[in-house]
């Protein structure tokens, strides 16, 4: 059965991120906890310089910058704050409702957008390459389309302070408070890695986590490969140094994700001055969804995303029993993307090697990547070299609508309605097809029609008479529907993404 690799899946031009009339692509709404530092930089895009304006009250304690587009302080009062955004240059204005929340625990309310580095870098990070990755996240326009994070994954531990006990960086990172630093100068937002147990993920000979012999361990969380989690942990130390080099985000991986270690890691953080958003990874148990929803912002329950169909398939479409509780602050990570240029599945076993090598996936793939983690919503983490990140999957990575699409204010997960798969006698699948409705603000919906199989298919449903704009997201152009029913010729792992209103 011959496959067919390319689709005719129209995706709108890039549009250059410094020239033109402003685009303010800020997320609806923000939030903060009461007293802890507040950083907001307003996306925009457009031809430089550009004047910024706020109207309406800000939470006293918040100040606004006309000339950056910042916003920055410690909010001193609780509430909900609804503002208008403007920016103007040369070639025109454009504005934007936005709304400040402050409150205890309510942060993220939107899927974070940012870059990791574990499959950009795997266990060769450095300072250097997070910095230079900082810096191509605004150079190729993508702050400008509200990516805000750059998050360092594991391998950046070196040995514990004798005085706080702390975790320390390695001799790759001599300087977590300057690098922390570097990136909040860019208008970004800074992430780590940790874990409860003895052992890092990717952890060598010569990179063991310090404490990994003589140290006693937890027999109720053994594991054959971390060693298992200590019986007296670092959580607090380990928080309070975070907090003092200035991060905003935690990745916390162990294999188990018990509620114990949830609750413990989110205590200590949440005792700091800095809001963190907490990432739960890697084998997160629905059983304990609501320890999950009380204590973190985002849960991972997957393998790895690598530039497979097989892989990217299994995390964008078995995901489907946790959508119901999605809500605003609250994720499933179908985990980091797996576009561009990348070090992670080299076939060396030299981990020193830092050659990047060329993305796997096919045209339809990269477009329906993207679409599932937009849609479900998941949070988005790109993880490639962005210096050298190719036009093909920049423009999908940028594409506005889509974006807006993943960072709708109602927060609703997607659900599967359709699903259409047929196998023949050998059990070989001769059609499989998955469609996703999920609810959006201001009464709008979208819809997502994949095609799984290996032939170009054509997918239906019926639309309710009340919708009267179809927008094809990645076109960027509204669609003719008739009969009441929507149509689409699918081609092989393809997609379309549509808006109704």
């Amino acid at each position: 059965m011959k496959r067919e690799t390319d689709g005719k899946i129209e995706i709108a031009p890039l549009l250059p991120h410094d020239a033109g009339a402003p685009k303010i692509n800020a997320t609806p709404v923000f939030g903060a906890s009461p007293g802890k530092e507040f950083f907001y930089a307003v996306p925009v895009r457009g031809e430089r310089p550009l004047r910024f304006r706020v109207s309406g009250r800000l939470p006293r304690g918040i100040v606004f910058s006309p000339e950056t587009g910042w916003f920055q302080g410690r909010a001193l009062e609780a509430g909900e704050f609804p503002v208008v955004l403007s920016a103007e240059n040369a070639l025109g204005r454009d504005e934007k409702p936005f709304r400040i929340v402050i409150g205890e625990n309510r942060i993220c309310l939107t899927p974070l957008l940012g870059w990791t580095s574990w499959n950009a870098c795997t266990m060769n990070v450095t300072d250097e390459l997070v910095r230079r990755n900082a810096s191509a996240l605004v150079e190729k326009g993508l702050a400008a389309r509200g990516y805000s994070y750059i998050n360092i994954d594991s391998c950046w531990q070196g040995a514990r302070d004798p005085v706080t006990n702390a975790i320390q960086g390695n001799c790759n990172f001599p300087d977590m408070k300057g690098l922390a630093a570097y990136i909040h100068s860019l208008g970004l937002k800074a992430g780590i890695y940790s874990t409860p147990m003895v052992h890092a993920w990717g952890s060598t000979p010569d990179r063991l986590l310090p404490g990994s012999t003589g140290y006693p361990l937890d027999p109720r969380h053994f594991h054959a490969y971390f060693g298992g989690c200590g019986m007296c942990g670092f959580e607090e130390n380990d928080a309070r140094q975070w907090a003092e080099w200035k991060f905003d985000y935690l990745k916390y991986d162990w294999p188990s994700c018990d509620e114990e270690h949830t609750r413990k890691i989110s205590e200590a953080l949440r005792k700091t001055d800095r809001d963190f958003v907490l990432s739960l990874t890697t084998s997160c148990k629905l059983e304990w969804i609501d320890t999950y929803r009380k204590c973190a912002n985002m849960y991972r329950s997957n393998n790895d995303t690598v530039d497979t169909w097989e892989r990217l398939s299994a995390n964008a479409f078995q995901a489907d029993a946790w959508a119901p509780h999605i809500a605003p602050g609250n994720w499933f990570d179908m985990d980091m993307l797996a576009l561009g240029r990348m070090t992670i599945g080299r076939t060396s076993s030299d981990f020193r090697e830092t050659a990047l090598r060329e993305n796997r996936l096919s045209r339809n793939e990269r477009i329906t990547h993207v679409s599932m983690w937009a849609l479900f919503p998941s949070p988005i983490q790109i993880s490639c070299d962005l210096a050298s990140i190719d036009d093909f999957t920049l423009a999908l990575l940028s594409n506005e609508e889509i974006l807006a699409l993943n960072q709708d204010e109602l927060g609703c997960g997607a659900i599967c309605i359709q699903e259409d798969l047929r196998r023949d006698a050998d059990g070989s699948i001769l059609r499989h097809g998955k469609i996703y409705r999920r609810r959006l603000a201001g009464n709008a919906e979208a819809f997502g029609f994949f095609n799984l199989g290996e032939n170009t298919e054509t997918f239906s449903c019926p639309i309710p008479s009340s919708r009267r704009t179809v927008r094809d997201l990645w076109a960027q152009r509204d669609l003719a529907v008739s009969g009441g029913t929507l149509s689409f010729d699918i081609p092989p792992h393809g997609c379309r993404i549509v808006r109704l209103s």
